[in-house]
C-alpha cells in the first residue's frame, strides 16, 4: 500500500450543480477535474436520466459550470469567452452570449447576446430571465454607434486606471472590486432587454414560476446593512409586490409556499449574524409569521477540501419544503412537515452538498464516509442509493486513515467531538509527530470525511487530530456563539483536546507537535503562539492578526467582525486589541509559516505581514508565501499547481522544525 499522493486530489471529481428538468424526466450536474497542466480546472455538463439510470457526458458544452433547462430537451448557458469576445471585450464591450444546447441533436446555438456579464438564464413569459452583473459606473452603450460609441469605449479603457471606493462592500472575496456593482434582473424578450429590478439593488436569489419572479434583495447606496426585501413581478402585466418590507430580516431562502411566500431568515436579534435561521410564512394578506425554529445551521458546514461548485440548497416544490442543514458533525436534507417541525429525508454518515426533488423523490450530490461525491437518490425510510461512480477509483491502493473519535467533554462540561487519524504503519512502540488541525468559521464542523491534507500527512508519518470546539456549527445557537470570546473558552477547548490526545497515544512526541488552521483556524493559530509554546511548529493560513484592520479593510469586517468582538474600534479599542493576537507576538518563540493570497479579501494580506513584521522584529523564525491570483478558497478551489505548492510549504515547514517523520 502506498500513501496518498500530494497531488492524489488532482484525480478527485468534484460533483455540482444538480438540475432537474421541469418534468423531471433528466436531471443536468456538472463534474469538474483538475487539468493535466495544474493549472485550473475543466467543467463538463453530464445528463441523468432517471428512466434507465444512464450517465452520460454531453459533449460541446467547453467550460460551461452550470446549465438551466430550457424544456425538457435543451440547456441554456452563458456563453464562452472565444476570440471574438475576448478581443471584443479588450476593447471594454461587455459582451455575454447566450447558448443553447440540444440535447438530441447535441448542436450547440447562440440564441442571442446582451452587452453585460450574464451570470445565468431562466426561460420565462415568452422569453429570458437573466441575472446580470451590472455596473453603476460603467457608460451605458446601449444604442450608441460610430464615434460616439468609440469615445465611449475609450472612456471605459481610461476608467481601468482607477477605482472609485465610496460603499461597502467595495470589494468582495471571489469577485474583486464590487463597488456600485449589482446583480440585477432583466427580462430578455422580443429582441429588447428590460432590467427588472433597480440600479442599486443586489438580487441574492430568485425564481420563476408561471410568467412570474419571485426575488429577495439588498438595497443600498453606501453600507450595506444585509437586511433583505422580497418582491415579486409579475412579467405579463409588470405588476409588483413587495411581500418584505427593508430592515426586518436577512433572508436566505425563499419560495411560494401555500398562497404565500416563505422564507429562512433571522432578525439577527439573539446571537447577531451567526444566528441559526428561522422559518416565517408571510400569508397572502402580507402578515409575517414564525412557523418553526429549529436551532439547526442552514446549509452544509461540513468541511472537506475534496469539493468544488454549488447548486440547489433550498427547494420549495408541491407545497413541500426542503433545505439542507448541519446537525452534529453530518449535513442533511431535512424536510418541512405539516405540524410545522422539520424532519430529516437523507441518512447519517456524511455531507450533502446540493439537491433537487423530482417525481416525488429527492436526488442529492454528497459525500459518504470516506467516498467522494456522488448522485445519490433517498426513500422515504431514509434509504440511500448510490447512481453515479465518479469516484469509484479515487485513492485505490493508497493507506487511508479511519478516523478514530476522539470526543471528550470540557472543563466546562460541554461535549466536545473530535478525531485522530494514525500515521500509515502506525507502531504503538514507535514515536511520531503529530499536527493539530483547527477548522474555519468558527461557524464550521470537522468531521469524518475524507479531507486530503490530513490523508496526505497520515501518509507521511504524522499523527493528525482536530475538533469541534464551540464556536462551531451543528450544535446550536448557544455552542456557536463565542461573540467576544475569541481565543478564550475555544482556545480551552483546542488545548484540552490536546491533551486528551497525547494522553491516549502515547507514542505521540509531545515535543514534535505542530499546529495549523485557515481562516478562523488561522486566527486561531496566531493565537496560540501567542499564549504557548507548547507547539515545534505552525502554519497560520488566511489568519486574522489585528480586528481593526480586519474590521476596516476586508470584505466583511465592518459588520461581521463588529458583531463578533462585541465593539468596533471607536467604542472600546482596548477590547479589540485584546482580541489581537499581533498584541502577544512579544511572547512568542514558536517557529511560524504564514500562507495568504493577494485577492484575499476575506483575510486580507495585511494581516499576514502584520504577523511576520512582528516576529521577524522579534527573532523568531518565519516566512510567508503570499500566491498571486488566489483568494480565500485557495486549500479548497485554488489553481491545483497552487494548491500542491501550499500543502509542500507546510509539510516542509513542520518537517523542517519537528523533524521528519521516521517511514518503516
Amino acid at each position: 500500500m502506498e500513501p496518498i499522493r500530494i497531488d492524489e486530489f488532482c484525480s478527485a471529481r468534484f460533483v455540482h450543480h444538480l438540475c432537474f428538468s421541469p418534468n423531471g424526466e433528466r436531471a443536468v450536474l456538472t463534474v469538474s477535474t483538475a487539468q493535466e497542466d495544474r493549472r485550473g480546472y475543466t467543467h463538463t455538463l453530464w445528463l441523468y436520466t432517471p428512466a434507465d439510470g444512464s450517465l452520460r457526458e454531453l459533449t460541446g458544452t467547453g467550460s460551461c459550470k452550470t446549465a438551466c433547462w430550457d424544456g425538457e430537451t435543451a440547456l441554456l448557458f452563458p456563453g464562452e469567452k472565444d476570440e471574438e469576445i475576448s478581443a471584443l471585450r479588450e476593447k471594454g464591450e461587455e459582451i455575454t452570449p447566450v447558448m443553447r444546447y440540444d440535447l438530441s441533436s447535441g448542436e450547440k446555438t447562440e440564441l442571442f447576446r446582451v452587452p453585460y456579464t450574464v451570470l445565468s438564464i431562466q426561460p420565462a413569459a415568452g422569453g429570458y430571465l437573466l441575472s446580470i452583473d451590472f455596473d453603476n459606473r460603467r457608460p451605458d452603450l446601449t444604442g450608441l454607434t460610430g464615434e460616439k460609441r468609440e469615445q465611449a469605449l475609450s472612456a471605459i479603457q481610461a476608467e481601468k486606471d482607477y477605482q472609485i471606493i465610496d460603499e461597502l462592500p467595495y470589494w468582495q472575496n471571489g469577485a474583486g472590486w464590487t463597488n456600485k456593482k449589482r446583480t440585477r434582473l432583466a427580462l430578455y424578450r422580443d429582441g429588447a432587454l428590460t432590467f427588472l429590478t433597480p440600479a442599486l439593488s443586489d438580487v441574492l436569489e430568485f425564481h420563476t414560476e408561471g410568467g412570474r419572479v419571485l426575488y429577495s434583495a439588498e438595497t443600498f447606496s453606501t453600507v450595506n446593512h444585509h437586511f433583505s426585501t422580497i418582491e415579486e413581478i409579475d412579467l405579463t402585466t409588470g405588476g409588483h409586490t413587495r411581500w418584505l418590507e427593508d430592515g426586518q430580516y436577512d433572508a436566505a431562502g425563499i419560495g411560494w409556499y401555500k398562497g404565500g411566500v416563505l422564507f429562512l431568515g433571522t432578525d439577527k436579534k439573539t446571537y447577531g449574524i451567526n444566528e441559526n435561521l428561522s422559518t416565517y410564512w408571510i400569508a397572502p394578506e402580507g402578515t409575517v409569521t414564525k412557523i418553526v425554529t429549529p436551532d439547526l445551521d442552514a446549509y452544509n458546514f461540513v468541511g472537506s477540501d475534496c469539493r468544488m461548485g454549488g447548486g440547489t440548497i433550498i427547494r420549495i416544490r408541491d407545497d413541500r419544503v426542503f433545505y439542507i442543514v448541519t446537525r452534529g458533525v453530518y449535513s442533511y436534507v431535512y424536510t418541512l412537515t405539516g405540524e410545522n417541525t422539520y424532519v430529516p429525508v437523507t441518512g447519517d454518515g456524511g455531507s450533502v452538498e446540493c439537491f433537487d426533488w423530482a417525481n416525488g423523490k429527492l436526488y442529492f450530490v454528497g459525500m459518504r464516509g470516506l467516498h467522494l461525491q456522488e448522485l445519490y437518490t433517498v426513500d422515504e425510510n431514509r434509504n440511500e442509493t448510490v447512481l453515479s461512480h465518479f469516484n469509484d477509483g479515487f485513492a485505490a491502493g493508497r493507506y487511508v486513515a479511519e478516523p478514530r473519535y476522539m470526543g471528550f467533554t470540557d472543563r466546562d462540561g460541554v461535549a466536545i467531538d473530535g478525531w485522530v487519524l494514525a500515521p500509515m504503519d502506525y507502531d504503538p512502540e514507535k514515536r511520531y509527530p503529530a499536527i493539530l488541525d483547527i477548522h474555519g468559521g468558527p461557524k464550521g464542523t470537522f468531521s469524518t470525511l475524507f479531507f486530503h491534507e490530513m490523508q496526505y500527512w497520515a501518509g507521511q508519518g504524522y499523527f493528525v487530530f482536530f475538533c469541534n470546539p464551540r464556536g462551531g456549527a451543528g450544535k446550536g445557537g448557544d455552542f456557536a456563539d463565542i461573540r467576544g470570546r475569541y481565543g478564550t473558552i475555544d482556545y480551552r477547548d483546542l488545548m484540552e483536546f490536546t491533551d486528551h490526545v497525547l494522553r491516549s497515544f502515547p507514542a505521540i512526541d509531545e515535543t514534535r507537535v505542530c499546529v495549523t488552521g485557515g481562516s478562523y483556524g488561522g486566527f486561531m493559530t496566531n493565537w496560540i503562539i501567542g499564549h504557548t509554546s507548547r507547539f515545534a511548529a505552525a502554519a497560520s493560513q488566511r489568519g486574522i492578526a489585528n480586528w481593526f484592520s480586519k474590521s476596516l479593510t476586508t470584505d466583511i469586517g465592518w459588520y461581521f467582525n463588529v458583531d463578533q468582538m462585541g465593539c468596533n474600534p471607536w467604542d472600546d479599542p482596548e477590547r479589540l486589541w485584546g482580541f489581537s493576537p499581533v498584541k502577544y507576538m512579544d511572547a512568542c518563540t514558536t517557529p511560524t509559516l504564514f500562507l495568504h493570497s493577494d485577492e484575499d479579501y476575506r483575510c486580507w494580506m495585511a494581516e499576514g505581514l502584520q504577523m511576520v513584521n512582528a516576529l521577524l522584529q522579534h527573532g523568531v523564525p518565519t516566512r510567508m508565501i503570499l500566491f498571486h491570483g488566489e483568494n480565500h478558497e485557495l486549500s479548497r478551489s485554488g489553481m491545483p499547481a497552487h494548491r500542491i505548492r501550499r500543502l509542500q510549504e507546510i509539510t516542509d515547514w513542520f518537517a523542517r522544525y519537528a523533524g521528519e517523520p521516521q517511514k518503516s
